[in-house]
């Protein structure tokens, strides 16, 4: 009698493939939401500093523009020890004023963006002599005012030798 065949399906080896594959997407999955989680985090980071910096720009502006009002008024009617009284109100707290003679000086001024970070600028004046302007900008930059301190002594690091 003549064996009938039949028709037997393996599946074995394509299932093995099959779940190499979705376990493989599946950890791809997940490392793509890892990366786009923290692209959020600094993004967000980013954004406060950006918005920390702007609002300490602004104060700094600020500031500026009362400076000029105030090198205006002296120029037009108020005398040399106003103007002194006045620049150090403005710089209470924020900075100081040095004179260099009557009509001329430096202001050194600091705004805080954050904790570890301030805007420092620096105005020299000197009235009449600049074309129309009372005051140059000599320095506007941010200054890293702390830095982290890092102690590696806590950790154990390997020698490279193999204890027996």
């Amino acid at each position: 009698m003549k064996k009938k065949r039949e028709f037997k399906l393996n599946v074995g080896g394509s299932s093995i493939i099959l779940i190499i594959v979705v376990f493989a997407l599946a950890i791809f999955a997940v490392l793509s939401i890892k990366a786009s989680n923290s692209d959020l985090v600094l993004a967000k980071k980013t954004r406060d500093s950006v918005q920390a910096y702007y609002k300490a720009d602004t104060e700094a502006e600020n500031i500026l523009m009362q400076v000029d009002q105030a090198l205006e008024q002296y120029e037009t009617n108020a005398s040399d020890e106003a103007l002194k009284v006045k620049l150090q109100k403005l710089m209470e707290k924020k900075g100081t004023v040095e004179a260099k003679t009557d009509k001329s000086g430096t202001i050194n001024y600091s705004v805080k963006i954050n904790d570890y970070a301030s805007l420092e600028v620096t105005i020299e004046y000197e009235l009449g002599n600049l074309s129309g302007k009372h005051f140059d900008i000599k320095k506007w930059n941010v200054n890293q005012s702390e830095i982290g301190e890092y102690s590696f002594t806590d950790f154990t690091f390997w020698d490279g030798t193999i204890e027996e």
